[in-house]
């Protein structure tokens, strides 16, 4: 077989082993989102094990959240330093072994760390498995690809509620269970070390071109010869100083401010709902049973959306979907006010949790398209890491929103926050799908 110069995997076909690294990182994912979920279904079981109360639960969250923004951070840097793969790995470890500790937990403060760590372990697997995504995708379905596992691997928020509810009722200490379930993700240690290599533009950022060819060679079959392809802007090799400042130099602060920005109100917008749900649609008059039968119906949206936007993620170089799905949240979010009939809740919670989902991967692969391999993980570790101190922040300016201008209020916050982001990405946004990410 002829060697080829070709730009990595851009314009060859998705193969068989790219399948199975895929089908490892939607575990991932899954596992993920299992741990990530589970405890809001078990809390209430631990605070009658343990004696807690409100103000227990309320700390063990914040821990959690400080977890998942230092994880953020901490994972991004070992992603760009240690490799793809190491860091995914090291992330496996740590938040499966902190799930286990969960459920062994016979303290409040054991049970504040482990949970602390589980957000850590989390976000440390975010950091690797976006931009490992991103650099082993052809630019002609890298937002296809994206959507896709997350798609799958959100199909762990229904499936922790289903192991709750049949296990929580079977005993008083039945959530312990649901925390070792959790720790099966140690499984994906093992499947990352076997079938998953290490990103071959990660390879070339370090020098290691023929380590490089190799693993393209492993994927797609296709012998390659990398020597003439072009190396991301932001050099060869770069030092731990490089990697902690790049995302704030001259060549990268522009593209850092256009690509956070949006980010940062989109995370509350979403917070809105996914957090609030049931307390907002009581307040409206709701029963509880219908109010957990909206929220239930906007779950099922987060899957669907990210499967939705699978098919059309690369339009528009990526733009297109992505402003197109915000203006269709804050329609959805909008219609709230409009709307009296359980069902027609049901509907625009549906479409909007869609919506939601769909946008939030479309736009993690489009960050991750926008910084080169030197600080791709860095750029969205700091994205991750802001999103989530905003999201924070919001969960205090919620309840005094609501107090003085009501649900309307909640839902006109929502829209704004929806709208000046797809404003702003009209104008500022550069289009990267389809694109190989050297001409980005």
């Amino acid at each position: 077989m002829s060697r080829i110069i070709n730009n990595y995997f851009d314009g060859l076909a998705i193969t068989p082993r790219h399948r199975l690294i895929y089908v490892v990182i939607m575990f991932a994912y899954f596992f993920e989102q299992f741990d990530n979920w589970n405890f809001g279904y078990v809390l209430p079981s631990i605070m009658q094990s343990m004696g807690l109360d409100m103000g227990h639960a309320g700390i063990i969250t914040s821990w959690y959240f400080v977890g998942m923004m230092t994880g953020s951070i901490a994972g991004g840097i070992l992603a760009d330093m240690l490799g793809r793969r190491n860091a995914l790995q090291l992330g496996v470890l740590i938040f499966s072994g902190s799930s286990v500790a969960c459920g062994l937990a016979d303290g409040f403060w054991l049970l504040t760390a482990a949970r602390a760590l589980t957000g850590f372990g989390i976000m440390c697997v975010n950091m690797s498995v976006i931009p490992y995504t991103t650099e082993i995708s052809p630019a002609e379905s890298r937002g296809k690809w994206q959507n896709l596992i997350a798609a799958a691997g959100l199909v762990g928020v229904p499936a922790v509620g289903v192991l709750c509810r049949i296990l929580l009722p079977l005993h008083p200490e039945a959530w312990r269970w649901v925390f070792y379930a959790g720790g099966a993700g140690i499984l994906l240690f093992l499947g990352a070390h076997r079938f998953i290599p290490e990103s071959p533009r990660w390879l070339m950022a370090r020098g290691r071109r023929e380590e490089a060819e190799q693993v393209v060679r492993e994927i797609s079959g296709v012998d390659v010869d990398l020597s003439e392809v072009k190396v991301e802007k932001g050099g060869i090799r770069p030092s731990p100083a490089e990697m902690l400042l790049g995302l704030f130099s001259r060549d990268h602060v522009r593209t850092a401010l256009v690509v956070i920005s949006p980010f940062l109100l989109l995370g509350p917008a979403s917070y809105l709902f996914q957090n609030w749900t049931t307390t907002l649609f009581k307040s409206q008059g709701f029963s509880l049973e219908d109010s957990l039968t909206i929220t239930l119906f906007m779950q099922l949206g987060i899957p669907a959306g990210c499967f939705a936007f699978s098919f059309i993620s690369e339009m528009g170089g990526r733009k297109i979907p992505l402003i197109g799905s915000m203006i269709c949240m804050g329609a959805a979010g909008l219609s709230f006010i409009w709307w009296t009939e359980i069902w027609q809740y049901c509907a625009a919670g549906f479409l909007m949790m869609g919506c939601t989902n769909g946008m939030i991967y479309t736009y993690l692969a489009y960050a991750s398209e926008s910084f080169p391999s030197s600080i791709r993980s860095i750029g969205l570790a700091v994205l991750q890491a802001g999103n989530r101190i905003m999201t924070s922040l919001s969960s205090l300016v919620v309840p005094v929103l609501y107090g003085t201008f009501g649900f309307s209020g909640i839902i006109s916050a929502f829209c704004a926050l929806c709208v000046i982001p797809a404003l702003f990405m009209a104008f500022f946004a550069k289009r990267t799908g389809g694109k190989p990410l050297e001409e980005i």
